[in-house]
């Protein structure tokens, strides 16, 4: 699971991001900052690596949740076939019944 609290220093002003050193320095050691103005914070910076880690995570979120959703629909199919799975035209008059019934078709 991917990390997305900051260090307590991992801050940069404005006025510092316009150090190509500074900030190169910082954000290699803490992977991400706080970019505050007068104190408040007014955005984010992250590194590469760590936009890959998160598009990575994303990536990994979204086939666990199709894989989830997937097993959802197969069990509600599964529920309402009636015993074995239809298919070819008994699966189209089913649907077709059933879509009528609705006031569908």
């Amino acid at each position: 699971m991917i990390d997305l609290r900051f260090e307590l220093d991992a801050n940069i002003s404005l006025s510092e991001l316009r150090n190509e050193k500074e900030l190169t320095e910082r954000l290699g050691h803490f992977h991400k900052l706080r970019v505050q103005r007068r104190g408040d914070t007014v955005g984010v910076l992250i590194s590469r690596d760590e936009w890959q880690d998160i598009a990575e995570a994303i990536k990994q979120y979204e086939s666990l949740l199709e894989e989830a959703e997937d097993a959802v629909v197969k069990r509600i199919i599964d529920e309402r076939a009636d015993g074995e799975p239809k298919s070819g035209d008994a699966f189209k008059r089913d649907i077709t019944k059933r879509l009528t019934a609705r006031g569908l078709l």
